[in-house]
């Protein structure tokens, strides 16, 4: 897994979500290396958490700096949705998998 930062800095998006999902699949046999036993060390995989610790980093104090806090409790609604989408040049969305949307 590797995660593409920003600005060749870190993302702290990026980190958890990879904490996200190594903390979901089945690691045992798998040799990890530092970043990877960090971020699974570090399992952020609960709305609280997640929203605490996003709404610290650039991205989320832009998010709440420019008023978009329903859409930053949105998006940091892990397994909100099933539905994977493909990202096309032109910036239009494309559903590769719809799946189901979940209420909470």
């Amino acid at each position: 897994m590797i995660c593409a930062g920003s600005l060749g800095q870190m993302s702290l998006e990026d980190y958890v979500c990879a904490s996200i999902i190594l903390s979901r699949l089945n690691m045992e046999n798998v040799r990890l290396n530092d970043a990877a036993v960090f971020a699974l060390e570090h399992n952020y995989d609960n709305k609280e958490t997640i929203g605490d610790i996003l709404a610290k980093g650039r991205v989320g104090r832009n998010f709440m700096k420019l008023g978009l806090d329903e859409l930053f409790d949105f998006v940091i609604d892990v397994g909100l949705s099933t539905s994977v989408v493909e990202l096309y040049e032109d910036g239009s969305l494309n559903f590769m998998h719809e799946g189901s949307e979940t209420t909470k």
